[in-house]
Formats: structure tokens, sequence, C-alpha cells
């Protein structure tokens, strides 16, 4: 059940975070990556496919913690 519910949701966070950490929080690549892979999330999950969209989810979110721990610290 919980494959039901969460690829939207998780959709949702990869695009507001992408449009809210863009240049800021995250590279503009990855801020640039980031809204069409929620909106193939929502598509994935609406075709019926929703552990693939589980999966991009875990992906966007590896990539996302590997470069905010890699990232130089600020003063």
């Amino acid at each position: 059940m919980a494959f039901l519910l969460f690829p939207l949701p998780a959709a949702v966070l990869v695009a507001a975070m992408s449009l809210a950490g863009a240049g800021t929080l995250l590279p503009r690549w990855l801020a640039r990556a980031g809204v069409p892979l929620a909106l193939a999330m929502v598509v994935v999950t609406f075709v019926g496919l929703a552990l693939l969209s589980f999966t991009l989810f875990g992906l966007w979110l590896a990539v996302v913690a590997v470069l905010m721990t890699r990232r130089p610290r600020g003063g």
C-alpha cells in the first residue's frame, strides 16, 4: 500500500526541492533535472509502475545526499 501512496508526494518533494534549491542548495544541473524527473514520476505512477517511481525517488535522494555531503562548508 505504501507504494501506492508514496510516489505522488515524493514527486512533489522532488519538484519543490528542485525549484527552491536551484542555485543555492543544489547544483544547477540537478535542479534542472528535478522537475522533469518529478513529472516522469507522476506519469509512471499513473501508468501503474509505482515501484519505478519509488526507485527514481531513491536515486534522486541518493544523488542529493552525496552532493550535500561533498559540499565545501561555508564560513
